[in-house]
């Protein structure tokens, strides 16, 4: 029976198998993948004529692979989004698949949480090539590309980390973008600078030249700034260094990149970090990739493409699932609407408008100067169809109401 390779097959037999799943599925992990990878891309234009999709196939160092992927989800978060033509988050991430090829993603932030507005995968992060990408994601935009600013533009403000490569070419495909530093890469990136043996601080004054640099990080008023910025150079743990001196005196040149009082006429609404594209890269290697590295690029592709939109709805198709803009701020949250056969106490219901207000009539304000109140009436829903809720309700029913009732009234004298 155990010689029998068809009850008791051996480890070779799987690993044969799976070597010719992988090269009919994928085109292995020679140049033949290429080849499969464009099957792959036109295959997915023909499926979603609504998505833009430009590419280049590795030929060596001098053409790197670049695919730069605007889907329809992402258009509509162009269109419907306010806070993409305001503020984008632009992030890399590597070891999704066995060539380590990097994966570059481009969001915005709402009250949903972070919603994709670009993603691009190249085999390596020169600067060359990542302008080349980032250009030909610009040219895959739609014309109301970040809310109607134009693919050209872009938008106002870019949050990124300190990467210069990726930097330098996001300024020149939209030289009119503000680029803003991530504080809390700036942070880490002094932290580091400082616990380096090689820069000889000593442990003892490491958190004190750290923490006047923070001082005036996060220093309201540019004066404050500059004034908090003196002390840290004229500080005595500080002169010690005059290489943490001459380090602190490069980052002065970079002050509006860094500095919170810097950016406060900016409409980065309370967003210092890459929080937002940190935790869509948790969606994309937890929920896409399930924590395991794709075979190759042809497999890759699929899962930031077709699988975006398809295999993580409960972070992209419920938060973003219609077209227009008044549909979407209109989307079902079961979390504060009953579910379907749940009880009728469970959870919070909202009355609709055309709903006649059912217990009591509280109170009616007349128009006044400067206030919008007009003929309001105001009704406490109904509790539980059921006879034991009912009985339990209508025992405290007066004296509910008539605290009710007060609470209005403390707040209508309020107005006079």
């Amino acid at each position: 029976m155990k010689a029998d390779r068809s009850v008791t097959p051996r480890r070779r037999d799987f690993n044969y198998l799976y070597s010719q799943y992988t090269k009919d599925e994928f085109g292995g992990k020679n140049g033949e993948m290429f080849q499969r990878l464009e099957e792959k891309m036109e295959e997915y234009q023909q499926n979603n004529p609504d998505a833009s999709l430009k590419y280049q196939v590795y030929c060596g160092d001098e053409m790197p692979l670049i695919i730069s992927v605007v889907t329809p989800l992402m258009k509509r978060v162009h269109k419907e989004v306010p806070q993409c033509g305001e503020l984008v988050f632009v992030d890399a991430t590597s070891n999704t698949d066995e060539h380590n090829l990097k994966v570059f993603l481009l969001c915005t932030h709402n009250v949903s949480g972070a919603l994709p507005c670009g993603l691009v995968i190249t085999s390596d992060e020169k600067e060359s090539t990542v302008k080349q990408a980032f250009q030909m994601l610009s040219d895959c935009l739609p014309e109301y590309a970040f809310n109607g600013r134009g693919p050209t533009t872009g938008p106002e403000v870019i949050l990124t980390d300190n990467c210069l490569e990726e930097r330098n070419a996001l300024k020149s495909v939209w030289p009119t973008a503000t680029l803003l530093l991530c504080i809390f890469h700036v942070l880490q990136q002094v932290w580091r600078w400082i616990v380096e043996k090689d820069h000889l601080v000593s442990q003892h004054d490491r958190p004190e030249v750290f923490s006047l640099f923070k001082k005036a990080l996060y220093a309201t008023t540019e004066e404050s700034f500059d004034d908090c910025y003196e002390d840290l150079l004229s500080d005595d743990a500080c002169s010690k260094y005059p290489n943490l001196l001459q380090y602190y005196r490069n980052l002065y040149v970079i002050k509006k990149d860094f500095a919170l009082c810097f950016r406060s006429s900016m409409r980065v609404r309370g967003n210092q970090t890459n929080n937002f594209v940190e935790a869509q890269f948790l969606v994309l290697k937890d929920i896409l990739l399930r924590r395991v590295k794709e075979y190759n690029v042809v497999g890759l592709f699929d899962k930031l493409t077709a699988d975006l939109e398809n295999q993580a709805p409960m972070f992209y198709r419920n938060i973003f699932p219609l077209k227009t803009t008044a549909q979407f701020y209109k989307t079902r949250d079961e979390r504060f609407l009953c579910r379907k056969g749940a009880p009728a106490n469970a959870g919070y219901r909202v009355p609709v408008r055309t709903q006649t207000p059912l217990d009591v009539l509280l109170v009616a304000m007349q128009n006044r100067p400067g206030y919008r109140f007009s003929n309001v009436s105001y009704g406490v829903a109904k509790a539980a169809n059921s006879s034991a809720l009912k009985d339990n309700h209508n025992k405290n029913r007066t004296q509910r109401h008539v605290r009710v009732r007060n609470n209005w009234i403390k707040i209508l004298h309020s107005f006079h």
